[in-house]
């Protein structure tokens, strides 16, 4: 072999060499931005889901202060069996009985 085709082929490995490693570096760039954006995206949802969580909690605290029953009456005192599967034992005016205290189908 040729001193010149032993230059060449040095030339051409080391050429080779840093080809691959200057990809090896742009995949490397790309895959850290995509986890970049991927993290930045998780912490956006986590964010929106923590928000959206306090704030249904606000309303149902709303809701529950708003609609805060009156003249509230006992079952027994109203003549619904304590056992009732609807209402439980202590709510009135219970959906499965009717005005005239007759249980509704």
């Amino acid at each position: 072999m040729a001193p010149n085709e032993i230059q060449a082929l040095v030339a051409g490995a080391t050429a080779g060499a840093v080809a691959v490693s200057t990809g090896h570096a742009w995949w490397a760039g790309r895959a850290a931005n995509r986890a970049a954006t991927e993290a930045e995206t998780a912490l956006k949802q986590t964010l929106g889901e923590h928000w959206l969580n306090d704030f249904r909690l606000y309303r149902l605290k709303q809701r529950a202060e708003e609609h805060r029953p009156t003249n509230v009456y006992a079952s027994a005192e109203a003549g619904i069996p304590p056992g009732c599967s609807v209402c439980g034992p202590m709510r009135w005016p219970c959906p499965t009985v009717n005005a005239a205290y007759e249980e509704t189908p």
